[in-house]
């Protein structure tokens, strides 16, 4: 996430970036004024209401502005930061409270080519 402060008002917007691409897409939109946080869809925040998206179509990295019907997908910044902080407790927990497999378990492949 870039480091500018999060701004409680304003929506945030979702952008489809170019695969493999997140980072370029990221710090290219960042250096337009726009608070980042992405995986493969970066959201986007304006610093203000009055900052345009034009630029953001013509950003090096950026494949599309996701859309539901004709305006840009928003979400709101309290959506976000739920998503924020769940991921920052992911990343804190040690492997073995997130993974339901532990190390030595037996278990058969029920299904497909690896099955039994």
């Amino acid at each position: 996430m870039s480091t500018a402060p999060l701004q409680a008002n304003l929506p945030w917007y979702v952008v489809h970036t170019k695969a493999r691409q997140e980072q370029p897409a990221c710090d290219n939109l960042a250096r337009q004024g726009y608070t980042v946080y992405f995986p493969r869809y970066v959201f986007l925040q304006p610093w203000s209401k009055a900052q345009s998206l034009a630029p953001v179509c013509s950003t090096l990295d950026v494949a599309i502005i996701v859309r539901l019907c004709q305006e840009p997908a928003q979400m709101r910044g309290d959506v976000l930061q739920n998503i924020l902080s769940f991921e920052a407790q992911r990343n804190a927990a040690k492997d073995a409270d997130i993974n339901p497999l532990q190390s030595g378990q037996l278990m058969r492949v029920a299904d497909g080519p690896l099955a039994g």
